[in-house]
């Protein structure tokens, strides 16, 4: 079975949450299909805006942003709902982990609180980018809100995984 997940750090690289969502997004499937047949496809972008491509890799994932938004996720959603502000982002690292039991991708960005205000994260999106602009691949929203503390920093993984 095909999941994807979300994991929350201290700035200790202790686990303070973890989630499961609960479906990869419309993007991503029309994506993958592109990859398999090499057939050109039209999405939408971030922006609101279309664009039409081939796609041979999914080597493009750039972002991972959170944000307040608390509206479920639906199938066809093209963006996260509400991205925080007051907050830096620092580098994506990707990696694949194997074992015998189970295969992920993982994606992890750490978070920073600017503004002196503590955050509360009620969703985290991936975003891929394309030759027109980013593109949402999967958006989880949490059922149990993660706070970024005022002046301090959390990592966030996302992972799609396989577990056997």
């Amino acid at each position: 079975m095909v999941i994807t997940e979300v994991l929350f750090y201290d700035k200790n690289g202790n686990l303070i949450h973890q989630e499961k969502g609960r479906t990869l997004l419309k993007q991503f499937y029309i994506m993958f299909y592109s990859m398999l047949t090499g057939e050109s496809v039209g999405y939408k972008l971030v922006s609101g805006s279309s664009g039409h491509d081939t796609f041979h890799t999914l080597d493009r994932i750039t972002k991972l942003v959170v944000g307040s938004g608390t509206t479920p996720v639906a199938y066809d959603d093209y963006k996260i709902e509400s991205e925080l502000t007051g907050i830096d982002y620092g580098n994506l690292a990707r990696s694949l982990f194997t074992d015998a039991t189970q295969c992920y991708i993982e994606v992890v960005r750490s978070v920073t609180e600017t503004e002196g205000i503590d955050k509360q994260i009620n969703e985290v999106a991936i975003y891929e980018k394309t030759d027109y602009g980013d593109t949402c691949i999967d958006r989880i929203v949490l059922e149990i809100p993660v706070t970024l503390p005022a002046n301090d920093m959390i990592s966030v993984a996302w992972r799609m995984k396989t577990v056997y």
